[in-house]
């Protein structure tokens, strides 16, 4: 390796090091792969590059393994290295500085990827704990933390990111905020090949940024560390009796939902629950209108989401239903002359909670519902959701996960 350049920048003892370590001798081609693949992830080098340099040892002819490795080491590192070195004053990953976004996908996003306390904690938490040592927000009216409560834990407010070498965010940003050779972290809604959000993702590709999507972050067992969770079912739900009241006014419906704002405009969430219970309270004392009753509302799934969604609704006066007496619940509500539904008020809600065994059905009647075959062969079976559950629903919560190869709950 006496031909490899020596570095001369701030970068040349770190990189020194590492073609020291070229004077191993590789066994076989799998253990040249995995010291290329760990030396690519020290110096941010393209792993698809390391791939297509290893792979030239298929096509070398009458030379041993063992010399055609030597070769090809000579060759990567010299160019690994001539880039490290022309992009190192560009590359900002791993320089200590962070970057929060102000968010401008949605006019009406407050949330923050991290509140000034945790700026405070990352900042003060002890010299060379965190690995952070400054960081800048972007300034914004409409932030739930406003920008002097940053400033006082020690952030600067700057429009410019520019020296940062991570950007955090809530969702997506505009295309100009990617920057070369940083690294991101927000939802970018980008890994189902969304078509709306392409651009952004040739935006993070052409300039050889870092995504990391909260959504794809998972833990030792492949479990999704920042799934949608309860606050998701809360906030949703929020907003869903708020426009449910909307919508049974623009039919000639008058409810207490109208009375509920929307889940942004509360302080907190023991604000936002105190106006779910006064709606509860005039439900209980004043009824709701006979011609939307009984209000069934029916949740599918029963995960996060669904828990978060369930305990907003638990504060209305209510009664759960199992998904089989549905059917009976409007039977009950016929009055003597026999219209479809009630013609008294009533005082309360129902509840009915649905997983996938009451949404689909074996196609040979002689099998029962088997959730573990249901995953692995749905073509097996037929949805049913719309013939028992969907003419007995007044609202639907959906919660539950989806893909394309599980049925529908309801086909338009």
């Amino acid at each position: 390796m006496e031909n490899c350049p020596v570095l001369n920048d701030d970068c040349a003892e770190e990189t020194n090091e590492i073609i020291l370590e070229v004077g191993m001798k590789f066994k076989d081609l799998e253990e040249a792969f995995e010291f290329y693949k760990n030396y690519a992830s020290r110096v941010v080098f393209q792993l698809e590059n390391i791939i297509q340099e290893i792979s030239r040892l298929h096509i070398v002819e009458k030379v041993e393994e063992q010399g055609a490795l030597i070769k090809i080491q000579e060759g990567f590192f010299q160019k690994a290295v001539y880039i490290r070195n022309e992009r190192w004053k560009d590359n900002m990953l791993g320089n200590g500085v962070v970057g929060i976004l102000s968010e401008s996908t949605n006019k009406w996003e407050r949330r923050v990827p991290l509140t000034p306390s945790h700026c405070a904690r990352l900042l003060h938490g002890g010299s060379g704990e965190t690995g952070v040592n400054r960081i800048i927000v972007q300034p914004s009216t409409k932030r739930i933390h406003h920008d002097a409560l940053y400033e006082d834990v020690g952030c600067d407010v700057s429009e410019d990111l520019s020296e940062c070498g991570l950007i955090l965010g809530i969702k997506q940003p505009k295309l100009d905020m990617i920057l070369p050779d940083r690294a991101y972290a927000f939802f970018s809604h980008t890994h189902k090949a969304q078509k709306e959000n392409m651009p952004l993702l040739d935006k993070i590709l052409a300039e050889r940024a870092s995504l990391f999507d909260y959504e794809l972050i998972v833990g030792d067992h492949g479990k999704r560390l920042l799934a949608f969770g309860k606050f998701a079912g809360r906030a949703g739900m929020i907003d869903f009796l708020r426009g449910l009241g909307q919508r049974y006014l623009n039919l000639g419906y008058s409810t207490p939902f109208l009375s509920l704002g929307a889940s942004y405009m509360y302080t907190s969430l023991a604000a936002a629950k105190a106006a779910v219970i006064s709606v509860g309270e005039e439900i209980a004392t004043a009824g709701l209108p006979s011609g939307i009753c009984p209000l069934v509302f029916v949740f599918t799934g029963a995960g996060n989401v669904s828990e978060g969604a369930q305990e907003i609704f638990k504060l209305l006066p209510h009664t759960y239903v199992d998904p089989s007496r549905l059917s009976g619940l409007f039977e009950m509500a016929r009055d003597s002359t026999g219209l479809g539904r009630t013609t008294k008020r009533v005082f309360q809600v129902y509840c009915c909670v649905v997983t996938c065994q009451d949404m689909v059905e074996h196609k040979d009647s002689s099998k029962f519902f088997d959730k573990v075959d249901y995953y692995a062969h749905p073509q097996n079976y037929r949805p049913i959701f719309h013939e028992k559950i969907a003419p007995f629903s007044s609202v639907i919560v959906n919660c539950m996960y989806w893909e394309k190869t599980i049925s529908s709950i309801i086909d338009y």
